[in-house]
């Protein structure tokens, strides 16, 4: 254990101890967890986190954290009077604990560290510390621990709460009926209508328009629907039956789809620059990215797609650097719902039957201008007339989903994909909470450049559908 050189003992402020998975979410912490409110915290790393920390350092997608946080953590050590410890003691309370598990020799640590400020000695760390808040995102830590210090009123056990994000129950698009007046404007071809009353609508906000007449002003039936979205101190016309790359359409089983309608249009639309489709599984979000992506080619509007996607599978244990080969078929696995969605997009091309199958899909991406980058290769690249595709953006974490869009150069359009629903298990324990997507859409919502389409509507098929809403 090092010695730690902080401030007068009558001046202390808490002991903040760290596991590991806040350090991996966002390693700047460190320095806020030091002198955040009260300049006068310690902050301590248990050993068994430096240890895990030296473990990810080489884990894709968590191992520029991983080297990040330990570089903060030697820069804080070499301070004149460092208010942080690397704490290798450990005081086992309960049999229960194993001193072969990590998690619990975390606990041994806070067990240890506050079992020091009950001993009053003034030559100890810990002298003069009445409080210690233990830190975690892992909810079965926290179960664990608080069992463990239920009858220790100095040990408090917290997650991170840092930018967390406060979950909004999901509501349906804002209903406007029409009047006579608005059937005028738009016999006469208009595809903006004037915002007539004092609106709570943000920026590019979608509305669902009700009526007796169509988007051209014809009549209809009654309770005819169409979209509209705002621009301004006005609202425009999105028609049912727009259409994307090869005539792709917004229609699930004969009935039209309303997100999907709106996501086509902030997709075409040139004066957004990033889009943020979120919605369950079989929604079609990674579709229409892809096909907004060819049809921004097509016109000419990017010079290429790319495709990013942290490669966090199910289980943390499976990570692409054990799987063989090179990046072909270290990547296929995470390939299969891009190429799904690319034989449904452009049926009539073929593949390479002298190829592996790995070889083969990639031949058939680059037909189609399409490349594909795992996160790790993000930093220090700048997009310029690219399509940004980012897949599975739900298992970013805040940090790496604005090192994505800080990315973006000129004429770049990037589109996020993903479904909180879905959130993949690593070490990060990212949650609906602090995962990136939620955070990102939170911040950017209502700005000119940014669309957000949130998906209900399960398109795969009905069983998909039924499980998605009873599961």
């Amino acid at each position: 254990m090092e010695k730690n050189e902080s401030s007068d003992p009558l001046q202390k402020g808490n002991i903040i101890v760290t596991d590991t998975n806040p350090l991996l979410d966002d390693p700047e912490i460190i320095d806020s967890m030091r002198t955040g409110i009260n300049a006068n915290n310690l902050l301590v790393i248990p050993w068994t986190v430096m240890l895990e920390l030296d473990k990810n350092k080489s884990t894709p997608g968590i191992g520029h954290e991983a080297r990040e946080a330990v570089r903060r953590i030697r820069k804080a050590q070499k301070e004149l009077k460092p208010n942080i410890i690397i704490e290798d003691n450990l005081y086992f309370t309960s049999s229960s604990l194993s001193k072969e598990e990590s998690d619990h020799r975390i606990i041994a640590t806070v067990a240890y560290i506050s079992k020091q400020t009950r001993k009053g000695d003034k030559r100890g760390n810990y002298f003069g510390y009445q409080k210690i808040k233990f830190l975690t995102n892992d909810e079965i830590l926290q179960s664990l621990s608080e069992h463990v210090f239920r009858a220790d009123s100095r040990v408090s056990v917290e997650p991170l709460l840092k930018n967390r994000v406060k979950e909004i129950k999901e509501k349906s698009f804002t209903k406007i009926k029409l009047g006579e007046n608005d059937k005028a404007e738009l016999v006469k071809g208009k595809i903006f209508l004037s915002l007539k009353v004092k609106s709570r609508l943000k920026e590019n906000e979608i509305v669902l328009f009700t009526s007796d007449f169509d988007a051209s002003g014809k009549p209809a039936a009654l309770k005819n629907h169409f979209l509209g979205i705002r621009k301004g101190d006005k609202l425009k016309i999105v028609r049912p039956d727009i259409k994307i790359y090869n005539e792709i359409g917004a229609l699930n089983n004969g009935k039209t789809n309303w997100p999907q309608v709106a996501a086509i249009d902030l997709l075409l639309d040139p004066s957004i620059r990033v889009v943020f489709l979120q919605g369950g599984a079989g929604t079609g979000k990674t579709l229409l990215a892809l096909a907004a992506g060819l049809e921004a080619k097509k016109r000419g509007w990017c010079k290429k797609i790319v495709i990013i996607r942290l490669p966090v599978p199910v289980d943390s244990k499976y990570i692409t650097g054990l799987l063989p080969g090179g990046i072909e078929q270290k990547l296929a696995p995470w390939l299969l719902p891009i190429m799904d969605s690319l034989a449904v997009l452009c049926p009539g091309k073929n593949k390479m039957p002298d190829k592996s199958y790995e070889e083969s899909n990639f031949y058939l991406l680059q037909q189609h201008g399409i490349f594909i980058q795992p996160f790790d290769y993000v930093k220090g690249i700048s997009y310029k007339d690219d399509f940004v595709i980012v897949d599975e953006a739900q298992d970013l974490n805040q940090r790496q989903t604005k090192q994505i869009i800080t990315r973006a150069g000129a004429d770049t359009k990037m589109v996020f994909v993903g479904d909180l629903d879905q959130i993949s298990e690593d070490y990060r324990h990212i949650n609906r909470h602090n995962s990136g997507l939620p955070y990102a859409i939170s911040r950017l919502a209502g700005e000119p450049m940014v669309g957000v389409v949130k998906f209900d509507d399960v398109v795969r098929g009905p069983l998909a559908a039924l499980a998605e809403r009873k599961l």
